[in-house]
């Protein structure tokens, strides 16, 4: 904790303490409790968002003037036990995959354990997507649900030294929107009609249609504010105003992160550097952490998470990601439907489950969590493993001219989908349909996806757990610069989308998820397997370790103890 903090916390303890002698004896009941509005400057962020199947709420009726309530008490509900701690000292991580770069925009999940380190939004969640302030203390959603103007917290500055204003916030806001810059954050942004500075404290964000409420507070919690004079630098350093600053990286080494000595939370960072170590497999990784190297595992093996004490598991959020085969709807032999549809039922999800997951996880072939209102376990059933469908559904494929063969492309750090790659391989063998493997590292992986070049792959689909229609914040469903349409999307999914994402009755929400639904499976360029829980190893030393809701890592709360 740095000396300021420390300092007031004496204050603070030896007030309480003062007051509490004072008030021994006096009979008077209790005052109720007032509700504020408006958070204070300094919100206590010392418990974190964290996961646990956050229920996707029915959306409520907006009043008129909402405002945002005094920030609440966050739960931790996916944390290790807590030992005796103190402040100070370097965390030490070790991680599977290395950064891509610095841009929050990138959600990568080799960056899941990083972006929150070094970048704050607007507002937070906590895992029943409950918000809460985080640089905004205030957010004014209109009475027709088609505007919202937000209240910056003062005294916030970047790494750099530089104010966060108005300004800051509208330009990146607009770098979101711009198909050029905006990677995972177009379908967040895609909504957004104009972004202006009403003041230097005061932002407008104007929508295109009226959105639901948690559509809107899902923009604010999605968007990392970034700072202007950074932006240039991303693909080396971060530019933000998170609990930690860019202190150096060595590519496919280490990334070292200090504390951030002007952080504007009322509690942490409390450790006073981050060291994230590049690991080539996960058993080198496992070992570090085995022999103390290293204070978190991020990413272990479900086999390897089997042989630890619950205590020393951090699960990342459940329902929040999905393993998935994507596909480039665009390029022979899947831009057959009949071939796409074939790979749904060739999909032997509950075999992938045991087999590549040890059991840990429940199939999927939605991209919602189970307690999303756009979920319905009955398609599950529906879209189950039937071999005999797939060769129908390929053998009308072959009558129409498509290829019988082609390659999956899966990311090495990702064993466990490289085993359901083999299983899908087996399984396609037997109806005709010749399936190659190409095992790429991350580097490699992400260049070819994000160059389209592929036309099978694995991935992970998440924002799962937010406002069904949140899913296009993936690159494989969002509405521009599509990765599975290059070449333009079906006009038939862009109108399901945007019916979903402007009902605001819940009779129009069930009508509209139950037709988005509809859509996707009936295109079906985008095959869910189940729903991926990130399991990581946290020591015995450290506190505090969370998860958001979408299993990105919280280090803000972390101290280290002997």
């Amino acid at each position: 904790m740095n000396t300021r903090k420390r300092s007031w916390l004496l204050v603070s303890l030896l007030l309480i303490f003062s007051l509490a002698v004072a008030a021994c004896g006096d009979d008077a009941a209790e005052e109720p409790a007032v509700v504020s509005t408006t958070a204070p400057d300094n919100v206590d962020n010392s418990s974190a968002e964290t996961p646990e199947t956050p229920e996707t709420p029915e959306t409520p009726d907006t009043p008129d003037t909402p405002e945002a309530p005094e920030a609440p008490e966050q739960q931790s509900e996916s944390t290790v036990d807590e030992p005796p701690t103190e402040s100070g000292g370097t965390l030490r991580i070790g991680i599977n995959q290395d950064v891509l770069n610095f841009d929050p925009f990138a959600l990568n999940f080799e960056h899941f354990p990083t972006i929150m380190a070094m970048y704050d939004a607007l507002v937070r969640y906590d895992s029943e997507l409950n918000v809460s302030p985080s640089l905004a203390t205030n957010w004014d959603i209109a009475a027709d649900n088609s505007s919202v103007t937000v209240t910056l917290r003062e005294g916030v500055s970047f790494h750099s030294g530089g104010s966060l204003d108005a300004a800051a916030v509208v330009t990146t806001y607009e770098r979101a929107m711009d198909p050029e810059t905006g990677n995972n954050m177009l379908g967040f942004s895609v909504d957004i009609e104009a972004v202006s500075a009403v003041d230097d404290s005061t932002v407008l964000i104007e929508f295109k249609n009226p959105l639901p409420e948690l559509a809107i507070t899902d923009i604010l919690q999605a968007i990392s504010i970034i700072d202007p004079a950074g932006i240039d630098d991303l693909a080396t350093r971060a530019a933000g105003a998170g609990p930690f600053r860019f202190e150096s990286w060595q590519p496919g080494v280490e990334l070292v992160l200090t504390a951030n000595e002007n952080y504007w939370g009322s509690d942490g960072p409390y450790v006073d550097q981050i060291v994230y170590t590049v690991f080539d497999d996960s058993d080198a990784q496992l070992a570090a952490y085995n022999s103390g190297a290293i204070d978190i595992a991020w990413n272990i093996p479900l086999k390897d998470a089997a042989g630890l004490s619950d205590s020393n598991i951090l699960r990342g959020h459940p329902g929040s990601l999905t393993y998935a085969f994507q596909m480039n709807a665009n390029r022979p032999p899947f831009d057959n439907p009949n071939m796409r549809q074939m790979l749904q039922y060739a999909t032997n999800r509950e075999g992938m489950v045991e087999a590549a997951l040890f059991g840990q996880s429940r199939p999927t072939v939605l991209p919602w969590a189970p307690t999303s209102p756009a979920y319905d376990d009955v398609l599950n059933a529906e879209y189950a493993f039937n071999l005999d469908r797939a060769q129908e559904l390929f053998d009308a494929g072959v009558a129409q001219g498509s290829p019988t063969s082609a390659v999956l492309n899966i990311n090495s750090g990702t064993p466990q989908m490289l085993l359901m790659g083999q299983i899908l391989q087996a399984d396609l063998a037997k109806i005709g349909f010749d399936m190659q493997i190409n095992s790429l590292d991350g580097a490699a992986f992400a260049d070819f996806y994000v160059t389209k070049n592929y036309g099978l792959i694995t991935n992970f689909n998440g924002n799962l757990a937010k406002y069904p229609t949140r899913i296009t914040g993936n690159s494989t469903f969002r509405l521009e610069d599509n990765r599975g349409w290059p070449d333009g999307l079906p006009q038939e999914y862009v109108d399901a989308i945007n019916q979903a994402s402007t009902a605001l009755s819940e009779s129009e929400q069930a009508a509209a998820f139950a037709n988005l639904r509809d859509v996707l499976l009936d295109l079906s360029w985008v095959i869910n397997i189940a729903y991926n829980q990130n399991t990581s190893a946290v020591s015995n030393s450290v506190s505090g370790a969370a998860v958001t809701v979408d299993t990105m890592l919280i280090v803000e709360n972390i101290q280290l103890g002997s």
